[in-house]
């Protein structure tokens, strides 16, 4: 997957709303527009669920949502 820089041009209250659910919740401002594009259209229409580090369910994890499974050696 490659990673793209998006700006998004938002309202000053819009930004103030991500700034404080952000802080509720301990989450990067990424992830949570992650988590708000998953709900609305699903998984089942190609949106990946990781954003930044780890994956949103669990957004402290250093591995992604792939990494889960043991590795056989």
């Amino acid at each position: 997957m490659t990673r793209k820089r998006v700006t998004i041009r938002m309202s000053d209250e819009i930004c103030e709303l991500l700034t404080r659910k952000s802080d509720e919740y301990g989450l990067p401002i990424n992830a949570l527009l992650v988590m708000a594009v998953v709900d609305k259209y699903g998984e089942k229409e190609g949106v990946p669920v990781g954003a930044g580090t780890g994956s949103v369910r669990n957004p402290k994890s250093v591995a992604g949502p792939r990494d889960a499974k043991p590795k056989h050696r």
